[in-house]
């Protein structure tokens, strides 16, 4: 027990500077909490979305049914910071955009959108028909 505990304690001690990353989370919701959708994207935006893939933590559904709302989605990552083999451990970060396309023809008039402890309650603007 006893050496089991010195040798990790040398492996923290002389091991490389390691990448620590934020943990997944969300910096912004377009349009937001209460906001109106008025095309068929929705931009979610935060950092290392990549390690929290929407098909397992993202709900999309009709506020007032609780149906689900079709959609596709295209994730898009950089890093940011200083990113070399001597930065320091959180120096450098996987900044993200989650851009969600809504494929579904009939939509409710409010959508709920959750993903990762954030929400939004979205309007969705229906266009009427054209007269001919």
């Amino acid at each position: 027990m006893r050496l089991r505990l010195v040798c990790m304690l040398i492996i923290l001690l002389f091991a490389p500077a390691a990448l620590a990353l934020m943990p997944p989370h969300v910096t912004k919701i377009t349009p937001g909490h209460g906001g109106t959708l008025t095309g068929n994207t929705i931009v979610i935006e935060g950092y290392s979305l990549k390690y929290a893939p929407p098909d397992k933590e993202l709900k999309l559904t009709g506020a007032t049914t609780g149906k689900a709302v079709a959609y596709t989605h295209k994730l898009e990552t950089e890093w940011v910071g200083k990113c070399d083999k001597d930065s320091k451990p959180g120096s450098c970060q996987q900044r993200s955009k989650l851009t969600l396309t809504i494929t579904q023809k009939r939509l409710p008039d409010v959508i709920k959108l959750s993903y990762l402890g954030d929400e939004a309650m979205i309007t969705v603007k229906t266009t009427p028909p054209k007269k001919r």
